[in-house]
Order: C-alpha cells, then sequence, then structure tokens
C-alpha cells in the first residue's frame, strides 16, 4: 500500500509581482507505487488556517520517490508559516494517514523556508 508524506527541503521562494510558487516535498514511504493527481493543499500557519491554494501530485509516485508540488499563493510582503496537507480529503488509501503533513516556517518571496 503506498504511504504519503510531506516534508523536507524546498527551494526559494519565487515570486513575480506578490504571487509565490509555494512548494512542499512529497514522498511515498509505502510498499506500493502511488497514482498521479493525489491533491496537495497548503494552508496559512496550520490545519485549520485558509487554503491558499491547492495542486495535484503531477507524476505517478513510486516507492520511495519524492517529487515537489508547488502552487500560487498570492501572498504579497507577508511572511507566514505554511501548513502542508497530501490528500487533505482522504481520498487515498494509505499505508498510515497520520504522516501527510509539514509545517513550513518563513515562507515569503525571495526566502529559503525553514
Amino acid at each position: 500500500m503506498p504511504d504519503l508524506t510531506a516534508g523536507g527541503h524546498v527551494g526559494v521562494v519565487a515570486c513575480n509581482a506578490g504571487v509565490a510558487a509555494i512548494e512542499a516535498r512529497v514522498c511515498n514511504r509505502g510498499t506500493l507505487p502511488m497514482v498521479s493527481g493525489t491533491k496537495v493543499s497548503f494552508y496559512e500557519g496550520g490545519p485549520t488556517g485558509p487554503v491558499l491554494c491547492s495542486a495535484p501530485i503531477p507524476k505517478a509516485l513510486g516507492v520511495a520517490e519524492c517529487q515537489i508540488v508547488s502552487c500560487d499563493a498570492n501572498l504579497g510582503a507577508k511572511v507566514i508559516d505554511v501548513y502542508v496537507k497530501v490528500d487533505p480529503d482522504g481520498a487515498s488509501k494509505e499505508c498510515w494517514e497520520k504522516n501527510n503533513f509539514a509545517l513550513y516556517r518563513g515562507v515569503g518571496c525571495g526566502r529559503q523556508p525553514g
């Protein structure tokens, strides 16, 4: 069964007129591949914060494969924490549902999230 996780190193946030391409690293830690299209949502601050944007995983993830998933969010000049949740609607069956999230701190235009 697949097991999607979020977290890990991402690049400096690229922006165009305050619209940021925010990123998350999504990996399959399970024992079977995961089909493409699984939704990844990005929230401001935490799991109950407003949704900034969502994007599908663009390709199937084999066992132990990772993919950067990104979407555009209007951040302006703000620096925020971004909570990322893979499969926020629980549409995909996985080994363990409790490891589908990550928190990236200090997300802002031209910054390296921590």
